[in-house]
């Protein structure tokens, strides 16, 4: 008898699961029971925004007391010079280390390369922190980004993931850094098209960089003296505006955010403030995503990000590294060519032994690059290498988390994106639960005004910006 029951039970079990299971027919199901399955799916969905968006809110509100504790500080023109001379022999002795290391590394790290396209699915998978550091001035390194965001989100559909990009920067001292996907607010952005493709594909947005004046000049008078204001991380530097270049204006801007941007006194800064914007919300994403130029990742060990963030030896901290081979337009060029000049001027660029012991760095991945990228023999595709550390003692090599891709020298098409799929709940009798009603972040203090009676030509349209002639 009781193995009549067991082969009974064996017989009926599956049957009555399969009539319970939210897929089952649901014709076959009483009102009740098709009632009780559509409220659970709904509930299910309603909690998991519910999370998501409480989880954005608190992203908002780590950012803002943040950004209080380390309110902008203005300084003169002539204490930046004197910080900045500080920053350069911290340099010196940073690229000193850096030298030993690279020495070092070149008989430890061994690069695997490969002539054919990587899947981003399997390489990113399992890093938290992916830093992509590019080369600017070219159309191949956003398109490449996008493929690899796409791979990211397929790979983890339900994840939180956040684009920490230094080509999405702040246009003024009110406009919160922290955007939701699909958000319209007024972010200055140098690749339009990696903003839309994190917005089809759900991931938030943190502006990394500031641009004033890309939505409204900062000036004021003091007696005869007419004063510009910029900014480089939480410094606001306040510079005196020649007579001669009043008429000038967007010009002087221009080359004061350039002088700024790339003194080792602005990259020290910027970083900094980089590290702390990811820093107070990264406790919110599951992934992080960091887009930027690879000098802020590779730089100098003193002032590199991954090494603020204390992540640059996790196992789940990720570096992959854009190389463009195609044109790079004479624009470009001479943008870069007049940054150099216009720093050298000013007696604001690095020390002369700095620039020495990078060169001789330089030599040593040079010679590396040229000995590997011999061997690319399609250069329609992709040339990347793998590194891994050859660790005495061990038997096999260990992989570095490290990536170098050369894209091809035809380009890289912009990939097509596809939006997420929106969640819809059926519809169901019961009343829906309340949502909290949104926090808001708190404002930033400002600083003084543009002054009435000052004239100044409109900036360009920031929307179309590109490296070439914007304001970086």
């Amino acid at each position: 008898m009781k193995h009549v029951i067991f082969i009974l039970l064996l017989t009926l079990c599956p049957l009555w699961a399969q009539a319970n299971s939210p897929r089952a027919n649901r014709p076959g199901l009483s009102a009740v029971q098709a009632d009780r399955i559509a409220h659970k799916v709904e509930q299910t969905v309603q909690e998991q925004t519910v999370d998501a968006e409480m989880d954005f809110f608190d992203a908002q509100e780590a950012l803002a007391k943040v950004m209080e504790e380390y309110p902008p500080e203005m300084i003169s023109w002539q204490q930046f010079k004197k910080l900045n001379q500080n920053a350069k022999e911290r340099d010196l002795v940073s690229r000193r280390m850096d030298l030993k290391d690279a020495q070092q590394d070149k008989n430890t790290y061994k690069a695997v390369f490969h002539n054919f396209w990587p899947n981003y699915e399997f390489l990113l998978k399992r890093f938290k922190y992916i830093f992509i550091g590019e080369s600017h001035g070219t159309n191949s390194t956003p398109a490449e980004m996008i493929r690899m965001m796409q791979a990211v989100r397929k790979q983890h559909p339900d994840k939180r993931i956040l684009l920490a990009s230094e080509f999405a920067m702040v246009p003024d001292l009110e406009t919160f850094p922290l955007q939701r996907a699909g958000s319209s607010v007024d972010i200055v952005q140098v690749y339009p098209e990696v903003k839309q493709a994190a917005d089809a594909l759900g991931i938030d947005q943190l502006a990394l960089d500031d641009i004033l004046g890309a939505k409204e000049l900062y000036l004021w008078r003091e007696g005869k003296t007419t004063f510009l204001l910029a900014k480089t991380g939480r410094y606001l530097i306040q510079r005196a505006l020649p007579r001669q270049e009043e008429e000038n204006i967007i010009n002087f801007l221009q080359e004061t955010n350039m002088l700024l941007g790339t003194s080792p006194f602005g990259l020290l800064e910027r970083n900094r403030q980089w590290a702390r914007y990811i820093q107070a919300v990264q406790p919110f994403y599951d992934i992080i995503i960091v887009y930027c130029g690879s000098g802020h990742v590779v730089g100098t060990a003193s002032t590199d990000l991954p090494n603020l963030l204390h992540v640059q030896d996790r196992p789940d901290t990720g570096f992959l590294f854009l190389v463009p081979t195609e044109y790079i337009s004479p624009e470009t060029i001479k943008f870069y060519t007049d940054a150099e000049e216009a720093s050298r001027a000013q007696n604001l660029d690095i020390l002369e032994a700095a620039k020495q012991l990078e060169k001789e760095q330089d030599q040593i991945v040079d010679s590396l690059s040229q000995q590997a990228t011999g061997e690319w023999t399609d250069r329609t595709k992709p040339f990347w290498g793998e590194s891994f550390a050859f660790i005495p003692h061990q038997t096999w090599p260990q992989p570095s988390n490290l990536y170098y891709i050369y894209l091809p020298e035809t380009g890289v098409k912009m990939p097509q994106i596809k939006p997420l799929p929106k969640k819809e709940a059926p519809a169901v009798s019961q009343p829906q639960k309340e949502q909290p009603a949104a926090k808001q972040p708190k404002k930033l203090r400002t600083v003084p005004p543009t002054v009435k009676g000052i004239r100044a030509p409109k900036p360009k349209n920031p929307d179309n910006l590109r490296y070439g002639d914007s304001y970086i």
